[in-house]
């Protein structure tokens, strides 16, 4: 729930010798690493540093985790090699999926046939097979970002504060790596409101994904336009809205876990 939240964590973690402080050390780093970040571990002295770097070695090297060890004493030359090492780590590329969120992970409100938001937490209700299809997905190894529209905002319909409360909530209680959300309206003329793919290209940037092999699930032309114009392969969520049709979707599916099965046999196929 820290690691997932949008503030930075202070925690302050005590116990006796061997109660199981560094195992917990290793738990929120691995949880910080598969978010895509990098993490240092500080020690007091070099005798406990060499420690910490033999257990986390140990426990994460298994994993294709690189573990260095930088200490006061070492030379120059191997401190510039642990350096360029944590700048450009050895990793694979990553792939995501990147979804709407009105329609395709919770129930949109309809009126007048289009789909809206709901106006709070409590008007939240997440559709059937969601939990489901995203856990599927995000085991076999995509990153999971959600792509949203929320001009209700720039309309004064709805505050920032609840959207962001909706959004807290989806992060605690599902497995998405990121959220990102433009509050503008059409006539801000913005580079992050779907169609355009200012969004997704941004969350490309910071999960370092490879759009080329990643895909866009949405409901509404706008979610296709945008997938296909950052280069991934676009995947529409079928709904009888009154409004301009979606385009050439790769695919046309009931539901995100529908979505999600596809994706997945794609996949199979291409490895």
């Amino acid at each position: 729930r820290d690691l997932s939240g949008p503030h930075p964590m202070r925690r302050l973690l005590q116990g006796d010798v061997g109660s199981g402080k560094t195992v917990v050390a290793a738990c929120s780093a691995l949880m910080a690493l598969e978010s895509g970040y990098h993490v240092a571990l500080m020690a007091p002295t070099e005798v406990l540093a060499e420690q910490h770097f033999g257990n986390f070695r140990s426990w994460l090297g298994p994993l294709g985790v690189a573990v260095e060890l930088r200490t006061g004493s070492r030379k120059t030359t191997e401190v510039q090699e642990v350096k360029s090492e944590v700048r450009s780590p050895k990793s694979e590329v990553r792939n995501a999926v990147f979804l709407d969120r009105d329609g395709v992970i919770n129930r949109a409100v309809l009126s007048a046939g289009l789909p809206h938001p709901p106006q709070s937490v409590q008007d939240l209700e997440i559709l059937p097979g969601v939990p489901e299809a995203l856990a599927l997905l995000k085991s076999a190894g995509f990153r999971l970002v959600v792509i949203t529209n929320q001009p209700d905002v720039a309309r004064g319909a709805q505050t920032r504060e609840e959207v962001e409360a909706i959004h807290d909530l989806l992060l605690r209680t599902l497995p998405l790596d990121l959220v990102k959300v433009c509050y503008h309206d059409d006539a801000d003329r913005c580079s992050c409101r779907k169609p355009s793919p200012g969004m997704i290209l941004e969350a490309a940037r910071d999960l370092e994904v490879d759009l080329s092999r990643s895909y866009m699930v949405g409901d509404r032309w706008k979610d296709i336009e945008a997938g296909e114009r950052a280069g991934t392969t676009t995947i529409l969520i079928e709904n009888e809205y009154p409004e301009k049709s979606p385009g050439n979707a790769a695919a046309r599916v009931g539901s995100l876990r529908d979505a999600a099965d596809w994706i997945l046999a794609r996949e199979k196929v291409r490895t």
